[in-house]
């Protein structure tokens, strides 16, 4: 089964307004405080021998003093013969924000099943004008429990780009995104049947998977930056 979602989202608009009724002392004026953008895939085959595919793909902008962004990618395997794709690419604008708290997190677990494979991706692209305070964090995991020849792996990165332009990803640079992004998925994805798959050649595959995945990391970072005339950018590559 196939989920996709493509929500882009205008942030705040009506927060203003809100605070304005909730918080003492404020006005219609008066910029919104925190707020929490949030997005997230979720594979979870039911049926042995099916497959579940979730991908999400969103874009949101923050006009607050500070902003807690979230980015979650899981698949979840339990049924012989199953498989799980989840993907998540995750776009913030905080063009006012001076304190942001970034989290990004891909799991793929598989428990008490036979043949089973998945895998996560979670992209989350952070760019701020301003942030003078931002604290990142970025993490995949990925484990197997109770399993007779299961494969999952899991993937993360995080990019966190000051650009003082105002500027925003075009489409088409979008598109040259999706394009690197759909490449890193492509080397989750196994090549062969978890059942003949031996444990010395899943271990350099999956070395190899890890050199691949960062530098595509570093393709996107270095677009984004350069698209958005940034002033610093880093990224952050976890896999498993």
């Amino acid at each position: 089964m196939t989920h996709t979602r493509l929500i882009r989202v205008a942030a705040a608009c009506a927060v203003g307004t809100v605070a304005a009724v909730v918080v003492a002392g404020s006005t219609a004026a008066d910029p919104p405080q925190r707020r929490d953008f949030t997005a997230a895939a979720v594979a979870i085959p039911v049926q042995p021998g099916t497959n579940a595919n979730d991908s999400t793909i969103r874009f949101q902008t923050a006009h607050g003093w500070t902003a807690k962004i979230d980015s979650v990618a899981t698949s979840s395997l339990g049924c012989d013969g199953c498989s799980a794709q989840a993907s998540t690419v995750h776009v913030v604008y905080a063009p006012r924000s001076s304190a942001l708290v970034a989290d990004n997190v891909a799991t793929a677990w598989a428990s008490e099943c036979a043949g089973c494979s998945g895998w996560a991706l979670s992209l989350q692209i952070v760019v701020a004008r301003s942030a003078s305070e931002v604290t990142a964090a970025n993490r995949a995991l990925s484990f197997t429990t109770l399993c007779d020849h299961c494969s999952v792996r899991a993937a993360a990165v995080q990019i966190v780009v000051i650009a003082t332009s105002g500027r925003q990803l075009t489409p088409g640079q979008m598109d040259s995104v999706q394009a690197l992004y759909n490449q890193i998925a492509a080397t989750l994805t196994p090549t062969a049947s978890p059942t003949t798959t031996a444990a010395r050649a899943a271990q350099a595959t999956s070395n190899g998977t890890a050199t691949t995945i960062n530098a595509k990391a570093y393709e996107i970072q270095a677009m984004v930056a350069a698209s958005l005339h940034a002033t610093s950018a880093r990224r952050s590559v976890s896999v498993r």
